[in-house]
């Protein structure tokens, strides 16, 4: 069992990280090692607009946390005998993310950067025949395995349905403001990042399967273990792509989640289909789906438009019920690695001894990659 990660070991992975960096670009200026080193990232900034039933609110700029902004840097090399190794370090840099502005913080946390901002530092060791060993800060097995998503509406409608405006407070019948936020009534039960030791088996005919065991490091408040088990399959014809996951995790022992997708494209009229489901033993369950069509309109990209229901039941508590919908419309411009968005979105959120006003909001932005 992962005990007492909080310091030694996050630290030693940093400094491993620095190392794996400093070597990377010594290799990289004096000579060819075969080994390549990129910088990425991307920008994903908008408006948006909250109507909570009885009030209206605008928020300009706000970063979208559908996919927020974010930079990184990867390096990969070989080390002979069929094996592989990698490095990757990634922040994210949300100032006035839609998921912490509300009407009593109008306001984000600006640039401010700390620990809790890491999403990657890790290590990665591949081989095609043994399959892929992961060590440090990332992605747990079920990360994403409620968001397979064929419809390119995912940077601003996904089944992630709070991301618009989590941190919007929640408006009771009677006028009064609540203390509870959309973010408590729509999960999506997708896994974490956290700082783990993760195995991906090879690809077995369209199947993965993957493992990880790992604890929060980042927040000083969780001493929880997290493990986690995780099934995909990807497939292909001459017609359709279809792609579809399923994972389970535990806290200690204790069973937490078990949550999954799946989508389906037809290649040639671009439509798509998208369904998610989980349920976990203390905040109830939830059923997603998403239809959509992609249209190339414009030679710079494809169009995408999608339409999606969110359905939830006892989140978060027994008794409570949230619906959601939502209209989304994306435009790609391929060569400038570039996405105009919007999307509109509508919250029926009711509580166990208090039911609440029905909320909107629309949100339109930019998300520029490198």
């Amino acid at each position: 069992m992962i005990s007492n990660l909080k310091t030694p070991l996050f630290s030693a992975t940093v400094l491993f990280a620095l190392v794996l960096a400093g070597t990377a670009i010594a290799q990289d200026t004096t000579m060819d090692t075969g080994g390549a080193f990129d910088f990425y990232g991307q920008v994903s900034q908008g408006y948006l607009g909250y109507d909570d039933g009885e009030i209206s609110q605008s928020y300009f700029p706000v970063d979208n946390d559908n996919s927020g902004s974010r930079i990184g840097v990867r390096y990969e090399n070989t080390l002979g005998a069929g094996w592989g190794i990698g490095g990757r370090f990634e922040v994210g840099i949300t100032p006035n993310s839609t998921s912490s502005v509300n009407l009593n913080t109008p306001v984000g946390s600006g640039y401010t950067i700390d620990k809790t901002n890491i999403r990657h530092l890790e290590v990665e060791f591949e081989n095609d025949l043994v399959g892929n060993f992961a060590f440090g800060q990332g992605s747990m097995a079920t990360d994403g395995i409620t968001g397979i998503d064929f419809s390119n509406t995912t940077v601003v409608a996904g089944v992630s349905v709070k991301d618009s405006a989590a941190s919007q407070l929640l408006r009771s019948v009677d006028g009064t403001l609540s203390g509870e936020m959309i973010a408590d009534y729509y999960k999506n039960l997708d896994g974490r990042r956290l700082f783990r030791v993760r195995y991906d088996t090879p690809d077995f005919n369209g199947f993965m399967f993957s493992v990880a065991h790992g604890q929060d490091v980042l927040h000083d408040d969780d001493d929880n273990v997290y493990s986690d088990l995780a099934g995909r399959y990807e497939g292909e014809t001459d017609t359709y792509r279809f792609m579809a996951g399923v994972g389970v995790s535990w806290i200690g022992e204790t069973f937490e989640n078990l949550a999954g997708s799946a989508s389906v494209l037809h290649k040639s009229s671009g439509l798509n289909l998208t369904v998610a489901s989980g349920t976990t033993k203390d905040i109830g369950d939830y059923n997603y789906v998403k239809a959509g069509v992609l249209r190339d309109f414009f030679d710079a990209g494809t169009t995408a438009f999608s339409l999606d229901y969110y359905l939830g039941a006892d989140i978060p508590a027994d008794g409570s019920s949230s619906k959601s919908v939502g209209l989304a419309v994306v435009q790609n411009f391929d060569r400038q690695n570039l996405q105009l968005y919007a999307t509109y979105r509508r919250y029926d959120t009711q509580g166990v001894a208090v039911s609440y006003l029905d909320s909107e909001a629309f949100l339109a932005g930019f998300r520029y990659s490198f």
